[in-house]
């Protein structure tokens, strides 16, 4: 298979491996109360082979309470038809695949201070954090980011990302976007 780099394949999608030859999954079943989508965080529970969608109500507090992202699969369809939009998510209790390690596409979000007319230094250093090598962190609540002051998972960024989505604030600006990472060293 192919990475995606230069027209291979022209587009990350959430929670696909980036490469299709780079990645380790196991089997898993969905606990808690909550849906889990492509691409989150999931974490241990107490139970083997079970794990929680990491969220505000589920959180973590260190890399090693990460079991790792949950994986899209082609064959998971919409519960209703049509969708409308709407995101295949997994249900509580149903199995699912888990990206134990590898070349992922994961949904990251940041922010940054605004720049002054005609400027942009702060908006390139915090995009130069998306570069390749550079180290991905994770809130307590599974919000994958750049930020330093949260939780490094071990995983670098590929320096590829797509679908950047910039919400300009009265002093900062909040980014969204889809990026590959190399979780747990692929």
């Amino acid at each position: 298979m192919t990475m995606i780099i230069k027209g291979a394949i022209t587009k990350l999608m959430k929670g696909y491996p980036v490469d299709a030859q780079r990645y380790d999954v196991k089997g898993a079943i969905l606990d808690g109360t909550k849906q889990l989508s492509n691409g989150q965080l999931v974490k241990y529970t107490n139970t083997t082979g079970y794990y929680q969608a990491v969220d505000t109500d589920q959180t973590i507090s260190a890399a090693d309470d990460i079991a790792g992202f949950k994986l899209a699969v082609n064959v998971q369809l919409l519960k209703v038809w049509p969708g409308n939009g709407q995101e295949v998510k997994t249900d509580v209790h149903e199995a699912f695949d888990l990206c134990v390690r590898g070349l992922i596409a994961v949904p990251v979000s940041f922010s940054y201070t605004n720049d002054n007319e005609g400027e942009t230094t702060n908006r390139d250093a915090a995009f130069a954090k998306l570069q390749p090598n550079k180290k991905v962190y994770a809130t307590t609540a599974g919000v994958i980011t750049t930020d330093n002051t949260a939780i490094d998972i071990d995983a670098r960024f590929l320096g590829i990302i797509e679908n950047v989505v910039e919400e300009v604030g009265d002093s900062t600006t909040t980014v969204t976007c889809l990026a590959a990472i190399n979780y747990r060293n692929a």
